[in-house]
């Protein structure tokens, strides 16, 4: 670098003690050294990443999902031969549900801890309405699983990645992907498929039976 070999210029010329010659050595030891690993790559700051372990816990991440979004819609609907009773309503089990997330949160707030802001520090105009957007999501959500069922509420969160990803292709220059694609593609055709009454498909389900009972 040039900025050291001109401070061991003009130390050797001003004839310095050895004190600062030994500064001068290590200004310049320094920096070459730093330049030798980054060029060599030696030291990497990039993450490591675990496919096994990642692939794990997308499982039981999705084990997790499924298992909570088959007990929500076992509350909010009646089982076969329960026709007589009457189900709670979608507020009610909101409420429950809010009140044991809500534990959770707070336990959350202070194990993070409160020492220099209130719980409430920070939330403007901006938090409160993703707050309030997230609330009418859930609703929705809630209502989805009652007058439809868990499978199409999938569907819509499918449907909700496509068109996220579409806004930040137009918005951003995401690079959507051939995969990305033949996935969204799927999607679009199954939500249809799933969502259509028997008689739109009258001859489907005959042909299906008939093509699983073939002898291979």
């Amino acid at each position: 670098a040039p900025i050291p070999h001109a401070v061991n210029a003009t130390l050797h010329t001003y004839k310095a003690t050895p004190r600062l010659r030994a500064l001068s050595a290590l200004n310049t030891t320094v920096p070459s050294q730093t330049a030798i690993r980054s060029g060599s790559g030696s030291i990497s700051t990039a993450p490591v990443q675990r496919p096994a372990l990642g692939a794990v816990a997308f499982v039981v991440a999705a084990l997790c999902t499924a298992s909570a979004s088959v007990y929500f819609e076992s509350m909010i609907k009646l089982r076969p031969g329960e026709e007589h009773k009457k189900a709670a309503s979608l507020w009610l089990r909101s409420i429950q549900l809010c009140a044991i997330a809500s534990v959770i949160a707070f336990a959350t707030v202070l194990m993070q801890g409160t020492h220099h802001h209130s719980p409430l520090h920070g939330f403007s105009l901006m938090p409160w309405l993703c707050v309030l957007w997230n609330g009418g999501g859930g609703l929705l959500v809630a209502m989805t699983m009652k007058h439809a069922d868990n499978i199409l509420r999938g569907f819509a969160q499918g449907f909700a990645i496509i068109l996220g990803a579409l806004g930040s292709y137009v918005c951003f220059g995401l690079k959507l992907t051939p995969l990305f694609s033949l996935g969204a593609v799927v999607v679009l055709i199954s939500i249809p498929l799933y969502g259509a009454p028997s008689c739109v498909f009258p001859r489907m389900p005959a042909a299906l039976s008939s093509l699983c009972q073939r002898p291979l």
